[in-house]
């Protein structure tokens, strides 16, 4: 067998077209540091301090398309938080931070909303970041997004879809519209909803 070179070509465009809004389940990272698969399942546990999980070629499309990032989570303890970050591994610009509440079960899933930097265009790999904690998340899936659902004035958003938050959790009950509902909000919490469209003034 003989291996040879072939002369780079300075025009060369690939032809490889990546689709807008992209869904990842947590198990189709290209490079991950801590974190392990869950037996028969494609969601991400044992995600703690410093491990990363980085996901390949993810397209934002032009600069302002892609509003936030769905990540849908479950957590059964409190702490910790997540860094989104472009690039490969734990030093990528920082795009966005997500403080994942407690859903209450390790197997109790929710889609938060995160918002991110909305300058962002092209593709890039994603990375995210585990910090703070033991324990910051099981992952199930996550996909970029532009929030469209959100673009009416009046949109009706569920509590579980928030963006970022400190000190609440999720109650094991449900509203009368089968949405679950927000307990032990206390002095000095807060809950952040991402996209939120008021309307023209007044």
């Amino acid at each position: 067998h003989h291996a040879f070179l072939l002369p780079a070509n300075p025009d060369f465009k690939s032809n490889l077209v990546y689709p807008l809004f992209p869904t990842y389940l947590g198990s189709d990272y290209a490079l991950q540091i801590g974190a392990q698969v869950i037996s028969e399942t494609t969601s991400i546990g044992w995600f703690d301090n410093n491990d990363y999980l980085t996901y390949a070629s993810a397209n934002f499309g032009p600069a302002g398309t892609t509003k936030g990032i769905r990540i849908n989570y479950a957590k059964a303890n409190h702490g910790g938080k997540v860094e989104v970050r472009l690039g490969l591994g734990t030093e990528g610009q920082l795009i966005g931070e997500f403080s994942p509440a407690s859903t209450r079960g390790w197997y109790t899933y929710f889609t938060a909303y995160l918002a991110i930097d909305e300058d962002i265009e092209g593709v890039h790999d994603i990375t995210f970041v585990g910090k703070d904690t033991g324990g910051v998340l099981n992952l199930a899936w996550f996909e970029l997004s532009d929030f469209s659902e959100r673009s009416d004035v009046y949109s009706r958003i569920p509590v579980t879809e928030y963006a970022d938050q400190s000190g609440i959790r999720f109650e094991n009950v449900q509203s009368t519209n089968g949405d679950f509902t927000i307990g032990y909000y206390d002095n000095g919490d807060y809950v952040t909803y991402a996209n939120v469209n008021f309307g023209p003034a007044g």
